[in-house]
């Protein structure tokens, strides 16, 4: 059993990742983030004021590839972005919430993302290449 005046039951994740290699010729960057935030709630919670049940994710990722110059008038760049994240608020249905004042179940989901990738082979170039990629999968519950 929880009592108080505000009653606040809070999980938090913030991930970050930053993947920017230096290269000559061929640049290759990699960033993964996987990050959970979950609450479940079967409890007694007893408030004289509010009563705030939440999840919250916050992703922060910049992959970029970009080689500095070419190399005999070639230049690749691959980068590769994976973000998967979960924000779930569970009160089951056993649950017992007496709150005098206000109630609020909420799951947040808060990403920030750049993957990118760029080539320069120069003025007298023969092939610049980029390949960019980003995955990416979350769910955000409250129930």
């Amino acid at each position: 059993m929880i009592k108080g005046d505000d009653v606040v039951i809070e999980s938090r994740s913030i991930a970050r990742v930053k993947s920017e290699p230096l290269a000559i010729l061929f640049s290759v960057a990699i960033g993964s983030i996987r990050s959970d935030a979950n609450v479940e709630m079967h409890g007694t919670v007893i408030a004289e004021g509010d009563v705030l049940i939440s999840s919250k994710v916050e992703n922060y990722m910049k992959v970029a590839a970009e080689p500095w110059y070419g190399f005999k008038g070639f230049a690749f760049s691959v980068a590769v972005g994976i973000l998967e994240s979960d924000s779930t608020t569970l009160v089951s249905d056993s649950a017992t919430i007496i709150g005098e004042g206000d109630l609020e179940v909420s799951a947040y989901t808060s990403d920030f993302t750049y993957v990118g990738a760029l080539s320069d082979a120069g003025d007298k170039g023969k092939l610049a290449a980029s390949v960019a990629i980003h995955i990416e999968h979350g769910d955000t519950t409250a129930t």
